[in-house]
């Protein structure tokens, strides 16, 4: 069995722009403007790249980029591959060594620089930054048997999961890794990149959509516990206020990507070669309209959760008020009854009378009084308000469940 290519490859919405960036920063050591320069020019140092190149002859422009050991490459959509540059046997170190190799330059050379590159405008939010993202290696072989594939997943500790069998290829799938096997000798480069990439493209939006879905539901769960509530306390508003508004945040950032997805699934789709339709169609690959119906369909269930979060913060609000203008009549209450007793209180000695002497020590009890008082008063009805809880749960019908 001879591994001709190992590869490893991810995907995020990009642009035209975020790939011409990311030409000058490996070219010339160029970041955006904000950035800390010498932080660039380490980073761009490390990636240790030999050449650079920017291909715009074709219907999606792609960079191209040589590091010691590999090579590196982005489209203008955001599809990025590293691989390995030299075939290898078929041994177990030697694959494992070219894994470790590709994860390392990933995850310690061009992960951190593309992050940092594009680390200015809107944040991605906390729910999304700590997701696990599992990246699949995808490896090219040839001359092999069903034994030799086999050997391959139980080096990553797993079993195939999944097979597809053509005329010059088979293609055999575990949660870590692809198996492309070529029937024939050595594969034709061009084709083979073309095919990798609409594969990583594939499997990464469909990733992504799993993604949100199980946030939707994680998000539309908390929203739920609040209101299905049987009573709040109005104390606990401002939290579950700032609560809220945090994941109204992660809705509105998932619905932006939501609809990048989209327009890159419509763009990728239109400019699909009839060579690579042909081939992408034999191996069950073509899968623009179930991946856009799938888009469609988790768009929509952000948008009603966005409806669900934004009745419930108004939900809060009028609350809130209401709760408002309660310790307003309090103040107001407590002012008038301070007042009242100063009133009466009235007819005690002040430091210019002539009886102060006298009566200093009742004077100054009967303030402590009505000041002490007022105070406890207020301070009952303000703690009375505090702990009000708020029946909202009553009349809550949850919608059915579609997930």
């Amino acid at each position: 069995m001879i591994i001709h290519r190992t590869y490893l490859g991810t995907w995020f919405p990009r642009t035209s722009i975020h790939l011409k960036e990311l030409f000058r920063f490996l070219r010339a050591q160029e970041g955006l403007e904000g950035l800390d320069p010498k932080k660039i020019r380490d980073l761009q140092a490390h990636l240790s790249i030999s050449a650079v190149t920017l291909h715009e002859e074709s219907d999606a422009d792609y960079l191209e980029a040589v590091f010691p050991g590999g090579e590196f490459a982005m489209t203008e959509e955001g599809i990025l591959t590293i691989k390995n540059d030299r075939p290898i046997e078929t041994h177990d170190h030697e694959f494992q060594q070219v894994k470790n190799f590709l994860m390392e330059a990933y995850t310690e050379r061009f992960g951190p620089a593309i992050s940092y590159l594009y680390s200015r405008g809107a944040p991605i939010p906390r729910d999304l930054t700590d997701s696990k993202t599992v990246l699949p290696f995808i490896t090219v072989i040839s001359h092999a048997t069903d034994a030799d594939v086999e050997h391959l997943f139980a080096s990553c500790g797993e079993k195939e999961t999944s097979a597809v069998t053509g005329e010059i290829l088979e293609i055999h799938r575990s949660p870590s890794l692809t198996v492309l096997r070529f029937k024939n000798d050595k594969p034709h480069p061009e084709a083979l990149e073309a095919f990798v990439r609409h594969d990583i493209f594939f499997r990464e939006f469909e990733f992504q959509l799993e993604e949100y879905l199980g946030l939707h539901r994680t998000h539309w769960e908390k929203i739920s516990q609040i209101r299905e509530s049987q009573e709040l306390r109005y104390r606990d508003f401002p939290v579950m206020r700032k609560r809220l508004l945090e994941m109204r945040r992660t809705i509105t950032y998932v619905e932006a990507r939501l609809m990048q997805m989209h327009d890159i699934l419509k763009e990728r789709e239109s400019t699909l070669s009839k060579e690579d339709a042909v081939i992408l169609k034999k191996y069950g690959l073509n899968r623009f309209a179930p991946l856009e119906s799938a888009q469609e369909y988790t768009k929509h269930l952000w948008d009603m959760t966005l409806q669900y979060l934004d009745g419930t913060i108004t939900l809060l609000h009028t609350l809130y008020e209401e709760n408002t203008q309660r310790e307003l009549a309090i103040i107001k209450v407590t002012t008038f009854v301070a007042a009242l007793t100063g009133f009466f209180g009235m007819n005690i000695a002040f430091p210019w009378d002539a009886e102060w002497g006298a009566l200093q020590a009742d004077s100054y009890a009967v303030a402590f009084v009505i000041f002490t008082g007022a105070a406890l008063f207020y301070l009952l009805l303000k703690i009375g308000l505090l702990n009000r809880r708020f029946i909202i749960g009553e009349n809550e019908h949850p919608l059915d469940p579609i997930q």
